[in-house]
């Protein structure tokens, strides 16, 4: 298809596949179509990094690409709750089947996380893991039902500054 269409910009990644590419294979096709090629994989890395040492397990072991399954069954939740209390303060992700997921497709045990609009804006590694400790803060609130509302409103606080400092780039 590159070969047909000469993009400028070939972005390498899958939508729910967290492990390595051919990047090999994608670089060769780049060079031979004379386009620029991108893959996010750095900040996915931090930002499930970050996860995984406050006590939450990737799916795999981590990820070698822009996105990471997150299983929740180590803290007791699920996935339809986390990424609605996720969505409340401003951080989009997708309840996701894991492996040995027992709870129905509409509940999930894990959920998708991913680094493709963060890093869009121009954020990096710290941001990345920044991120992370308000998705942990959130969910660790969740978890232990004594989230209130200042809570909330201070980690969604956190998320707007981020946005703010990292305006979109269109």
């Amino acid at each position: 298809m590159a070969r047909q269409e000469r993009p400028q910009l070939i972005i390498v990644g899958a939508s729910a596949y967290s492990r390595a590419l051919d990047f090999a294979r994608f670089r060769a096709i780049a060079d031979e179509v004379g386009a620029f090629l991108m893959a996010d994989i750095a900040n996915a890395q931090a930002l499930c990094g970050r996860l995984a040492e406050g006590g939450l397990s990737v799916v795999s072991g981590g990820t070698d690409c822009h996105l990471g399954v997150i299983d929740l069954r180590p803290w007791g939740l699920v996935g339809n709750v986390a990424e609605q209390a996720l969505e409340a303060i401003g951080i989009t992700v997708n309840k996701n089947i894991v492996p040995g997921d027992e709870v129905k497709p509409s509940v999930t045990s894990g959920i998708r996380i991913g680094s493709a609009a963060c890093t869009s804006r121009g954020m990096g590694v710290d941001e990345f893991r920044e991120i992370g400790d308000m998705i942990l803060a959130m969910l660790g609130g969740v978890r232990s039902g004594a989230l209130d509302s200042r809570t909330e409103r201070s980690i969604r606080e956190g998320i707007g500054e981020l946005t703010k400092r990292f305006k979109l780039p269109y």
